[in-house]
C-alpha cells in the first residue's frame, strides 16, 4: 500500500476527479463513517455546487459507480488469501539451468518497486493516453486536489463536531462556564 500511494503520488494521472487518498481498517464502523463523510457527502456537496451554477452535475453517479464496485471486490479484499505454489516450485526446481533462464518464472528476482513503477508509467501511457512529458502539469494538478481534500474534509469534520456539540449542549456548556469565570 505505501509503495503503491508512494508511486502514485510520483507519476500522478492527469485524469483525476478527486486526490487519491484512502487507508485500510478491519473496523466496519469506521469504514462506514468516512465513507459517509468523506465520499457520500462530498459528492452530494458537488453536485449541489454543480447544479447551482447551472453545470451538470456527475458526483453521485460517479460515487454510486465507485461503490458498486468496492462492493463487489469486498468479498476478495476483507479477507486473508493464502495460495499454495507447491507445484509452481517443484516445477522450478525440476527445469534445467538452461530453461531456468529461457523460462524467467522465479519471482524473488523481481523488484516489486521497480515493478509497480513501471505498471504504473505503462498504464499512464499506453491505458489512458497520457505522455510522460505531461507529468509536471499533473503534480501541480495532484497538489493543488491535496490542498482541496485536506480543505474539505477539515471543514466537514469541523462542521460535524459542531453539530455533534451543539446536539450535545457542549457549547451552551463553554459558554456559560466563560461567563461563570467573567463574573
Amino acid at each position: 500500500m505505501d509503495v503503491g500511494r508512494d508511486l502514485g503520488l510520483k507519476y500522478p494521472f492527469d485524469v483525476g476527479l478527486w486526490y487519491p487518498d484512502g487507508n485500510m481498517t478491519t473496523s466496519k464502523f469506521y469504514h462506514t463513517i468516512c465513507t459517509i463523510l468523506f465520499m457520500w457527502l462530498p459528492a452530494y456537496i458537488i453536485d449541489f455546487l454543480l447544479a447551482i451554477f447551472g453545470q451538470r452535475r456527475f458526483m453521485v453517479r460517479v460515487q454510486t459507480k465507485i461503490s458498486v464496485g468496492l462492493e463487489v471486490l469486498q468479498f476478495f479484499t476483507t479477507r486473508n488469501w493464502d495460495f499454495k505454489s507447491t507445484h509452481f516450485e517443484q516445477i522450478y526446481k525440476e527445469i534445467s539451468e538452461e530453461d531456468r533462464k529461457i523460462f524467467k518464472i522465479n519471482t524473488n528476482d523481481v523488484d516489486d518497486y521497480e515493478y509497480m513503477k513501471i505498471s504504473i508509467l505503462g498504464g499512464r501511457q499506453y491505458v489512458m493516453k497520457e505522455p510522460l512529458t505531461s507529468l509536471p502539469k499533473a503534480r501541480i494538478q495532484l497538489r493543488f486536489m491535496y490542498v482541496l481534500d485536506r480543505i474539505s474534509k477539515g471543514l466537514i469534520l469541523g462542521g460535524f463536531i459542531y453539530w455533534a456539540s451543539m446536539r450535545l449542549g457542549l457549547i451552551d456548556l463553554v459558554r456559560h462556564g466563560i461567563e461563570a469565570v467573567k463574573h
